[in-house]
């Protein structure tokens, strides 16, 4: 997935293995700041965002789920791994869990969660749509490749 660099760092660090070689899954991290957590999860989920959703005006990618000439696109969010879909619904979780937590000083963010997390069921809906055998094209030639060296 391109731009790592704008992952939120609670995700970086969560998924980072500890001093004993190995990851603390089972601790959740503290969100100190919903605002702040908020503006970075909207800002990587529209970083890792075809090119065409990309929005300059805005942290929310654009609502645009159809490729240029009605070609898929979406290819770069069908790999797995930690820097992947998995990651996008782990943060929106963190986030939805950081809003009860929030003082009544802070801005509600309820409507920008619900609209991020429709904006993910659109975008999954066309991943889904557009994956042909399970293989992204872009992932076809490694495939055969590997394929071809068993």
């Amino acid at each position: 997935m391109p731009r790592i660099n704008l992952c939120p760092e609670e995700w970086t660090s969560w998924i980072a293995k500890g001093r004993n070689g190995l990851r603390a899954y089972d601790q959740t991290p503290t969100i100190t700041s919903p605002l702040e957590f908020r503006l970075s999860v909207m800002k990587w989920w529209s970083a890792i965002q075809p090119s065409f959703c990309q929005s300059t005006d805005s942290p929310m990618p654009l609502q645009i789920y159809n490729g240029p000439d009605d070609s898929n696109g979406w290819e770069e969010l069908q790999r797995g791994g930690p820097n992947g879909m998995i990651s996008v619904l782990t943060l929106l979780s963190w986030w939805g869990q950081s809003r009860k937590t929030a003082s009544q000083w802070e801005e509600n963010s309820e409507a920008h969660w619900i609209a991020c997390v429709v904006d993910l069921c659109c975008a999954l809906e066309r991943v889904i749509s557009g994956k042909k055998r399970g293989i992204p094209s872009s992932l076809a030639s490694t495939a055969a490749l590997k394929k071809a060296r068993t």
